[in-house]
């Protein structure tokens, strides 16, 4: 299994133990002891990200990455994980997962699933747009 977390112009990839060990030692779980996918920054966070151990699948490069992409975030600012696979950052995948924290840390307080239904709605009228565009021609 792996874990892709997207901070405002950010992405790391963990893998197996490593995202083990950041889930359970850097991440804050909610008052049910669960891991949500959408997680706010808090210095104690970043202090945790700096403390990693080296080993079981965490190398300083892996740890530079985590403390790089929290340093891209302010605090309280919102950042999201999930299980996808990008090979490409500049894919439109990519840009999705970028299009929902940005919606999310854009001072509007919305919640992750009203940021993410914002972001397929932003998508269908680029599709609705470029279709009549083609169309035209």
């Amino acid at each position: 299994m792996r874990l892709s977390v997207f901070t405002n112009t950010k992405l790391f990839t963990l893998e197996d133990s490593a995202k083990d060990i950041f889930m359970n030692l850097v991440l804050t779980p909610d008052e049910n002891n669960q891991v949500l996918p959408v997680q706010e920054l808090h210095d104690r966070m970043m202090l945790r990200a700096k403390e990693l151990p080296l080993g079981n699948g965490i190398d300083q490069i892996i740890k530079n990455e985590i403390i790089e992409a929290f340093e891209d975030l302010q605090e309280g600012h919102r950042f999201l994980m999930n299980q996808a696979f990008i090979t490409d950052i500049k894919s439109a995948e990519a840009a999705y997962y970028w299009r929902i924290v940005a919606l999310l840390n854009d001072g509007s307080k919305r919640t992750a699933t009203e940021a993410q239904g914002i972001a397929r709605m932003g998508e269908r009228e680029f599709d609705v747009r470029y279709i009549e565009q083609e169309e035209e021609k």
